[in-house]
């Protein structure tokens, strides 16, 4: 099972020893953020191996582990890679690192990945906001049993925070980086 009990249980598997009090988010490093990493303060470090439940990732630039630490004097944690449903992993498993740095206390998740493009006008190493979703892998980590807390039908009219896009906006501008918005299309 890849559930809220689960996660529960990963979380205070791990707790004492990444030091985590209050993180402010945790941020999922995809192919592209890797390096990331090294950027930690004061960072600690639990494989994905030594976490009940995580599996190892196969993808080249995806360490698999689970840290904490602080970038910008703040605590977060970073899932420094992931496991992937096309390495034959079920959606429910897929997500199961993000419920377990919800029950970590991280409130606010920032995800990234590195994916190709169809529109015309990106370039190779555009960074793009998502502003929406097309599932076209007919996967779904909500079918099953309703977890305690989850929503059977969440609303998905505005999945992502738009607090949390303006700020991006805002970072982006300021260091005159250019941040397209699009649809990601889970393929």
């Amino acid at each position: 099972m890849s559930g809220a009990a689960e996660a529960k249980v990963a979380a205070e598997s791990v707790r004492e020893r990444l030091g985590v009090k209050s993180p402010v988010a945790a941020i999922v490093l995809g192919s592209g953020l890797g390096a990331l990493a090294d950027r930690l303060k004061n960072a600690k470090r639990v494989p994905y191996a030594e976490i009940p439940g995580f599996h190892a990732p196969q993808v080249v630039g995806h360490r698999g582990e689970l840290m904490s630490g602080s970038l910008g004097g703040r605590e977060v944690l970073l899932l420094a890679g992931r496991f992937h449903m096309y390495e034959g992993h079920s959606a429910q498993a897929a997500a199961f690192p993000v419920r377990v740095v919800h029950a970590l206390g991280a409130r606010v998740l920032f995800v990234s990945n590195a994916a190709g493009g169809v529109r015309r006008t990106f370039t190779p190493g555009d960074l793009m906001l998502i502003a929406d979703h097309l599932n076209l892998r007919f996967r779904n980590p909500l079918i099953g049993a309703l977890e305690p807390g989850d929503i059977r039908f969440p609303d998905m009219s505005a999945p992502w925070s738009p607090r949390l896009a303006v700020l991006l906006d805002d970072a982006a501008r300021e260091a005159g980086v250019v941040l397209q918005r699009g649809v990601y299309a889970g393929l």
